[in-house]
């Protein structure tokens, strides 16, 4: 006899969709806000919580994401788990619920999120 698989009830299926949910807007928010920026003089007040800045003295080997990274990160996430006409909405902000949960899960997996992490400098030596 076959070992069935354990169910997940109801409303640990809604925790966690309701987390996926708030992942996505965690992160979509911060990807609109960087969208908006990236390319302007006012870009530099990110790069303090973006990664590095240019200039700065970071000893070889270690990495930051910036901007740039994160924003190519958002849209990699989105496209991997969207077919190409959620995708075209993802990018003008029409979004469904079912776009909401599968693009937050993408973030975790892809470990977008959570975005402390993501940012932190990361030594690759």
């Amino acid at each position: 006899m076959k070992p069935q698989k354990k169910r997940q009830s109801r409303t640990g299926r809604e925790n966690q969709l309701s987390r996926y949910r708030a992942v996505f807007t965690e992160i979509h928010d911060r990807y609109l806000e960087v969208k908006s920026v990236v390319g302007t003089y006012s870009c530099g007040k990110f790069y303090a919580n973006f990664g590095q800045a240019p200039g700065s003295n970071r000893p070889q080997g270690v990495i930051e994401a910036t901007p740039s990274d994160f924003i190519a990160d958002v849209e990699l996430a989105a496209r991997s788990v969207l077919n190409p006409k959620q995708y075209e909405n993802f990018q003008a902000g029409i979004l469904t619920e079912d776009m909401m949960n599968r693009v937050g899960a993408a973030f975790i997996s892809r470990r977008i999120h959570p975005l402390a992490r993501y940012l932190r400098p990361k030594d690759i030596r």
